[in-house]
C-alpha cells in the first residue's frame, strides 16, 4: 500500500515529484514530461534513513532543476 504525502510541480509544468510512504519506507518518485507531453517516471529514490522533510527537500530539488537527471 502506498500513500502520497506531498506532490510538487515545476513552474513550467515539465516536472513533478511525489513524496510517497510505502510499506517498504519513504520514497520520492520523480517524473518528467517527454516530447509528446506524456508524464514519465524517471527516478524512484529510496529515502531510507531520512526524514519526511529530507524527502520533501529532494522533491523540491527535482522540480526546481537543482537535480538535472
Amino acid at each position: 500500500m502506498k500513500q502520497v504525502l506531498t506532490r510538487m510541480f515545476s513552474e513550467n509544468g515539465m516536472r513533478e515529484a511525489h513524496v510517497v510512504r510505502h510499506t517498504t519506507g519513504l520514497w520520492v518518485d520523480m517524473f518528467e514530461r517527454n516530447d509528446q507531453e506524456k508524464l514519465e517516471q524517471v527516478h524512484k529514490v529510496s529515502m531510507e534513513g531520512h526524514s519526511e522533510h529530507y524527502a520533501e527537500d529532494a522533491a523540491e530539488n527535482w522540480v526546481t532543476y537543482v537535480i538535472r537527471k
